[in-house]
């Protein structure tokens, strides 16, 4: 693609030889270059994309060689965010281990608690994506229970909006609440009934998360802030 560095494009690929023999010639190791068609200001340094292509080897070199990892993309998300959302939607578990091998390097670097401009943390990527062994190992790194985005949502709430109940479990196990309401007033219950009343998704999977949140302690007979309940929004 144009306006790519041999670097970028090294980077990119998980070419390690390459990218050795380039910064040995002196190649810029901040230049930041398109990772798809984008604007400029949408651009990412060898690092950035590195993180996100999982190229475990090319992560090492680049910070053995000074690459700034504290560098925050246009929507202020870090390279823990970038590593938490890699390319593909799913988890995919050969991909997932290798993601997970490049959090471990930024181990101590960066806070895996840091925010991009929304509030989302990256267990808030991990759980809405279904990266599972990402959000196991963001769990047990820190408490990112009290944690809320700029709409006082958390991660639990990502993973409800997902409908994957694995890690809906998982994260209660953790400690986050079910009952926790966003900024509205709406429960996740509440969010979760009007995905599939009015939103038209996928209605059979809302209604098992509808169900699972039940089951996990949400009070059906809560109300929001316009005085609902979640069995109102279900029945209306």
């Amino acid at each position: 693609m144009e306006h790519r560095t041999p670097l970028f494009n090294a980077a990119m690929k998980g070419e390690t030889a390459l990218v050795r023999f380039l910064l040995g010639k002196g190649a810029d190791v901040e230049a930041k270059c398109p990772p798809w068609s984008s604007p400029v200001e949408t651009w990412y340094t060898p690092l950035q994309i590195a993180v996100q292509e999982g190229c475990v080897e090319v992560v090492e070199i680049l910070l053995a060689a000074d690459a700034d990892f504290r560098i925050l993309n246009y929507f202020g998300e870090s390279l823990i965010h970038l590593a938490a959302w890699g390319r593909h939607f799913l988890a995919q578990p050969r991909v997932d281990q290798r993601r997970l091998k490049v959090m471990k390097l930024l181990e101590g670097k960066i806070d895996v608690r840091t925010q991009c401009h929304r509030g989302r943390t990256a267990l808030d990527v991990a759980a809405h994506r279904r990266k599972y062994s990402t959000l196991k190992y963001l769990l047990g790194q820190v408490d990112f229970t009290r944690i809320q985005d700029c709409r006082r949502r958390n991660a639990l709430h990502c993973a409800v909006d997902g409908g994957h109940k694995d890690v809906i479990i998982s994260m209660v196990a953790a400690g986050f609440d079910v009952s926790i309401r966003d900024e509205s007033g709406a429960s996740m219950l509440h969010e979760t009934i009007g995905n599939w009343r009015w939103r038209f998704e996928d209605k059979e999977k809302a209604i098992e998360t509808s169900l699972l949140l039940v089951w996990l302690g949400a009070n059906p007979m809560a109300v929001n802030d316009r005085g609902y309940n979640a069995l109102d929004m279900a029945f209306s």
